[in-house]
C-alpha cells in the first residue's frame, strides 16, 4: 500500500498473503531395502559389506505403490510502519509485521504421524501368520496411535480418501497370459 503522510510521520500498511500448494509424490523405497543380521552367527560373517558381497542378506523389502501428497497452507503477515520525522536532521523509523502460519495439511488427508501418547495397547490390530490385518482382535483399529496431519487440527484420525492409487492389497491381478 502507498504511504500516507499525516504531520511529520508518513503511515504505510499492508499485508503479505500466501495460499500455497506442493503437489509431490511421498518417494517410496522403489529401488528396494536389504536389511543385514551381524548379530547372527549362522548366516553372517559379523561385517554387514561382507555379508553383501557373500550374498547374506536377512531380509529385503520394497514398496509396491507410490502415493502423491497434495499438501497445503496458508500465511498471512499484516504489517504497519511509521517513518516519524522528529526534526530535521532526525527521522525513527518504527514498525510490526506479524507472521501467522496456518497449517500445515495434505488435501486429501492421506498423511499421518504416529504419537506414542495416543497409542491404546487394548485398541492394537492382530496380524495373521501371512501379514494381513486381524480385525478380531482389539478394535483392530489400523490407526491405532496415529493422528492426521492439518485438516481437523491434527486430531481426528479417519482413514485415507481414495484419490491415489490403491494399495496392493485392493489391486486387481492381472490374468495370466
Amino acid at each position: 500500500m502507498s504511504p500516507r503522510p499525516w504531520a511529520n510521520h508518513i503511515f504505510q500498511f499492508g499485508a503479505y498473503i500466501a495460499f500455497a500448494q506442493k503437489n509431490e509424490m511421498n518417494s517410496p523405497n522403489v529401488q528396494g531395502i536389504l536389511t543385514f543380521n551381524s548379530g547372527d552367527a549362522t548366516v553372517s560373517s559379523g561385517n554387514a559389506f561382507a555379508d553383501l558381497l557373500q550374498g547374506n542378506i536377512a531380509s529385503y523389502s520394497q514398496w509396491s505403490a507410490e502415493r502423491k501428497y497434495y499438501n497445503r497452507y496458508r500465511i498471512v503477515e499484516p504489517y504497519f510502519q511509521d517513518d516519524w520525522r522528529v526534526n530535521n536532521h532526525l527521522t525513527v523509523n518504527l514498525g510490526v509485521r506479524l507472521s501467522l502460519f496456518g497449517t500445515y495439511r495434505e488435501r486429501y488427508k492421506q498423511a499421518f504421524n504416529f504419537d506414542p501418547s495416543a497409542w491404546t495397547a487394548a485398541n492394537a490390530p492382530g496380524f495373521n501368520a501371512d501379514g494381513t490385518l486381524n480385525p478380531g482382535t482389539g478394535t483392530g483399529s489400523p490407526l491405532n496411535g496415529f493422528e492426521q496431519c492439518g485438516g481437523q487440527g491434527g486430531t481426528s484420525p479417519s482413514f485415507p480418501a481414495r484419490h491415489s492409487p490403491p494399495l496392493p492389497s485392493e489391486q486387481t491381478p492381472m490374468p495370466a497370459a
